[in-house]
């Protein structure tokens, strides 16, 4: 079995003997809005979507592939070059607004078509939103074992925590309608605890698929999603999967009031002052060669539960 990652935007040739091929794509997640030099709302970034289904190949041809850095609002997509139609196209975490949570990439958005199987399709989850000045928490990226989950909504001054990924015991970020210090980020999908936000003291990031703490109004970074590992590159045991959301920051003053970065592929930045990433699309193939063991989906739960 060999599998392989693809970012960017190229061309894929179909190896020697491989006759079909397992595709999975988590879609580019969304910046959380930066206010700049002025307090007030900023909403998180929605988590990409999530998609995984099966191809016949012929060895030799090639696939195109396009996979759009974090931002860039565009679906990530893996379609044969000649031959039979055959395509699929994962939809994309929007980009937080002043005060608007931004929507996570949607299922129903989804599409494909020339597939041998559908193993899964699931959404992001949706950027906080926010009517004060800490920032609403980013969303998760959904995964082979389900939905992303949205970023914590915000009523106050403390920003609020990112929501996990990758279905599971994921959980959304807390949300804040009473405080100056930042709240929870979501649980990741093997149930570990969301980072912590920021007191009068540094909150922390999310871990193994969990959502960044929020910023508070004297440490007022959101703090960073985590990735929930997933998957390993054959080539150099790289890993990779779904990321949670950012945790929002706080917008009331200059000093390190940035939204809390992404983690992994597909998670939304929290909103904030100054802009924290979100994260890229990623395209990943699994397959083998003629006469070898069948390309399989593998199973989500068991995948959460680290037995595969």
């Amino acid at each position: 079995m060999t599998v392989e990652f693809l970012t960017g935007s190229s061309g894929w040739v179909v190896p020697a003997d491989v006759t079909s091929v397992q595709v999975e794509i988590i879609g580019t997640g969304g910046q959380g809005w930066a206010r700049g030099a002025t307090s007030g709302p900023a909403g998180g970034g929605g988590g990409g979507a999530a998609l995984g289904l099966t191809f016949p190949t012929t060895p030799g041809e090639t696939w195109n592939y396009v996979a759009p850095a974090e931002g860039d609002e565009a679906a990530a997509t893996f379609a044969a070059a000649t031959g039979a139609t055959r395509t699929a196209s994962c939809d994309y975490g929007r980009n937080g607004t002043s005060g608007t949570g931004a929507l996570g990439g949607l299922a129903a958005n989804n599409a494909y078509s020339g597939h041998n199987a559908l193993l899964y399709s699931y959404s992001g989850g949706d950027g906080g939103s926010s009517t004060s000045s800490g920032g609403g928490g980013g969303g998760g990226a959904g995964g082979p074992g389900g939905d992303g989950k949205r970023g914590g909504n915000n009523t106050n001054a403390g920003g609020t925590g990112g929501g996990g990924c990758n279905g599971g015991l994921s959980t959304a970020g807390t949300d804040n309608t009473s405080s100056a210090n930042g709240t929870l980020g979501g649980t990741g999908p093997n149930g570990d605890a969301g980072g912590a936000g920021s007191t009068g003291s540094v909150g922390t990031a999310g871990v193994n698929g969990s959502g960044g703490g929020g910023g508070s109004t004297t440490q007022r970074a959101g703090r960073s999603g985590s990735q929930h590992d997933v998957w390993t590159q054959t080539s150099d045991s790289a890993l990779a999967g779904p990321g949670s959301g950012g945790g929002g920051g706080n917008t009331a003053g200059a000093s390190n009031a940035n939204g809390g970065p992404a983690g992994g592929y597909g998670g939304g930045s929290g909103g904030a002052r100054n802009l924290g990433a979100a994260t890229p699309a990623i395209i990943v193939l699994t397959y083998f060669t003629a006469g070898s063991e069948p390309v399989v989906s593998r199973n989500p739960a068991a995948m959460l539960m680290g037995l595969i």
